[in-house]
């Protein structure tokens, strides 16, 4: 990309490469996100990149309520990959919330509601 006179540097911040692990994790521009949504996100690639928690001493329904807050995350730090601007906490708000009705109505329809509530018991308490 060099070559091409496309600056290798992140086009958010400009003062890394711009590579997946930074883009999606740990560009000072997305501190903001992480600070809105509470939860920390550790540096770690193996988390980032694989999803990989065995760092993590937590309940299982919180491991899997990181694992799929944490992938919206991501999916929309990769639609904004170009875009000076990291995405907002709104749109990650909204991409969970909308994730969150749809979970309650399948564990609903399956007569799962315990693990539902299990699951989303930190979202419920903090966000809604």
């Amino acid at each position: 990309m060099h070559r091409m006179d496309i600056s290798p540097l992140c086009n958010r911040c400009a003062q890394q490469n711009d590579t997946l692990l930074h883009t999606l994790w740990t560009c000072i521009t997305l501190e903001t996100l992480s600070r809105q949504v509470g939860t920390p996100l550790p540096k770690d690639p193996k988390l980032c990149l694989l999803g990989i928690t065995t760092q993590l001493v937590l309940p299982s329904p919180l491991i899997t309520y990181l694992h799929t807050v944490f992938f919206l995350a991501r999916k929309l730090i990769t639609f904004c990959w170009k875009n000076p601007n990291p995405p907002t906490y709104e749109q990650w708000y909204n991409s969970v919330k909308d994730l969150a009705k749809i979970e309650k109505a399948m564990y609903t329809k399956n007569g799962r509601d315990q693990s539902y509530r299990a699951i989303w018991e930190k979202w419920n308490a903090s966000y809604c």
